[in-house]
Formats: C-alpha cells, sequence, structure tokens
C-alpha cells in the first residue's frame, strides 16, 4: 500500500467518524468521503488534498479544514466525550469553554489566540478558536441556531494538550492551570492596552 493510500484511508477513517457522529453530518457523507476511484487519482498523481469543505449547524460560510489537522486530530476525534458539557474531553485533549464570539473577550487578549504554552512536562495550553472539537461537541449537543448561532465559530475554548496518556493531569490540577493562565492572559492583556494607550499619547 503506497503512503498517499494510506494517508487518504485515515482521512476517510475521520470523516467516517464524523459522518456517524451526527445526522447533520451523515447528510455530507457522500460528498465527504473519498471514493475508490478518487483514492486511485490521487495516488497516480502522488498528491494529497490540501484542504476539505463542510458544512457545521448554524454556520452562514463552509468550514474549511487541513487535511493534516484531520490526520492529526484522528485519535481525538474519534474519541470525543461530551457527556459534561463544561469540560470536552478527547484522548489527549481537554477544551474548556470560556468566552463566545461577540462578547466583550475580558478573559483574554485577541494576540493570545491559537499560541500555547508549556505549562507542565508534556502539556501544553493555549485559547484557540474554530476548533474542529468543539463544534462537533456543540453540534451533539444541538448549542446552536440553524438560522444565526454556529457550532464552530462562535466559541472561544482553552485547550490542554497532552503528549501522552500518562500526563493527564486530574481535573482540578487542569483547573489550576487553567486559572494560573488566566492571570498571566490578564497582566498581557493589561499590558497591550497600556502599550496602546501610551503610543496614543506619544503620537507615535
Amino acid at each position: 500500500m503506497s503512503q498517499i493510500r494510506e494517508q487518504l484511508g485515515k482521512i476517510n477513517a475521520v470523516l467516517t467518524s464524523i459522518c456517524d457522529w451526527d445526522e447533520f453530518f451523515e447528510n455530507q457523507r457522500d460528498e465527504l468521503l473519498f471514493s475508490q476511484e478518487v483514492i486511485d487519482e490521487y495516488e497516480e498523481e502522488e498528491l494529497l488534498p490540501e484542504e476539505i469543505d463542510m458544512d457545521f449547524p448554524g454556520e452562514v460560510d463552509r468550514t474549511t479544514i487541513e487535511t493534516k489537522e484531520l490526520q492529526e486530530l484522528y485519535d481525538d476525534i474519534l474519541s470525543i466525550d461530551c457527556s459534561n458539557p463544561s469540560c470536552i474531553k478527547t484522548k489527549l485533549r481537554r477544551y474548556y469553554i470560556v468566552e463566545i464570539s461577540g462578547s466583550t473577550r475580558d478573559f483574554f487578549p485577541e494576540e493570545s489566540i491559537d499560541i500555547h504554552h508549556t505549562v507542565a512536562p508534556g502539556v501544553s495550553m493555549g485559547v484557540v478558536s474554530n476548533s474542529i472539537i468543539v463544534g462537533l461537541a456543540a453540534t451533539k449537543l444541538g448549542e446552536y441556531d440553524s438560522d444565526y448561532w454556529g457550532t464552530i465559530s462562535q466559541y472561544y475554548a482553552v485547550e490542554i494538550i497532552y503528549d501522552s496518556e500518562e500526563r493527564i493531569l486530574p481535573r482540578d490540577e487542569e483547573q489550576k492551570i487553567l486559572f494560573a493562565m488566566a492571570m498571566i492572559w490578564e497582566a498581557w492583556r493589561d499590558a497591550v492596552q497600556s502599550a496602546t494607550v501610551g503610543n496614543l499619547k506619544t503620537g507615535n
């Protein structure tokens, strides 16, 4: 089996899991999954598709997902647990919803989005937007409105990533780190605001 065929098989497995996750995605199955004929064509050209477009509930625009990201999230998408809506769990990731789009964004500065910090050996944390995992969980939980409230663009979450299952911390330890990071983000936000005011005052 060629590497291209193997990777497309893995991408298909992830997409199949997404389609099985909720009826909304099931309706896109024929469009999302790579047929044998399409796989043969990619194998012949020795290329992989760079991205996939799919619909999420409540979203006006289609969501573009890099196939590289789908492969990286393989184990996590197959293991989503949203039985506790306050903490979405996967094999090696945790998501705590901290803000919604359109709010005052008091919790963290804009500049901190999608920047992860190592907070313990084998553990990193950062604020993410447009998360596939959060979007899938919000879909399953029905946290959207088909006309104006989407499942993937509306939520900001703190994402905790572990490099192995042995590194996973108890929830109370995660929350302690979350609180400590909140203090850092608050200081960062205040520093950015002070610098901006200073520039305005000096005219620079």
